[in-house]
């Protein structure tokens, strides 16, 4: 999967940034219209992180700010998006 520049969730274009992180994988800032993914994942890590990292957007923009926050909730939704994207072979 290639990830874009950028993507829009609802109506919200979000800016997606490829750079170093310290403590995290991704990060998501709704007010900033951000999501930043590290740079040094591996592919799948990369795709699951952006996948998670859009789980927290798509939750925030539907209203839903305290599933949102939910990090287990989060997570199982990315990892079960992100089993579609394996049953395509990328080109």
């Amino acid at each position: 999967m290639k990830i874009p520049e950028t993507i829009k969730v609802g109506n919200i274009v979000y800016k997606i940034i490829l750079k170093k992180l310290k403590t995290e994988f991704g990060t998501h800032d709704a007010f900033k219209q951000k999501i930043i993914i590290g740079n040094d994942l591996t592919k799948e890590m990369t795709r699951n992180t952006f996948i998670h990292e859009l789980v927290h957007a798509m939750l925030f923009q539907i209203g839903a700010y305290k599933e949102s926050r939910d990090e287990i909730l989060v997570q199982s939704l990315a990892n079960e998006i992100d089993k579609l994207f394996e049953l395509k072979p990328e080109k």
